[in-house]
């Protein structure tokens, strides 16, 4: 993805390979979700969500 500055909260399979991120921009606090697949369950995306309110 190239040079970011921020925070990443991540959801990878078990291998490590990534399947989502939210991640929030260290200048602009701007929080942005980045989606890796197809086909991601909604179950899955709502945990990063939530993980990534109480983390970022």
């Amino acid at each position: 993805m190239g040079e970011r500055e921020g925070m990443a909260t991540e959801l990878d399979h078990d291998d490590g390979r990534p399947v989502a991120e939210v991640f929030e921009n260290e200048d602009t606090r701007q929080r942005t979700v980045n989606v890796f697949e197809r086909d991601v369950p909604l179950e899955a995306i709502e945990w990063l969500l939530l993980q990534a309110a109480a983390r970022l």
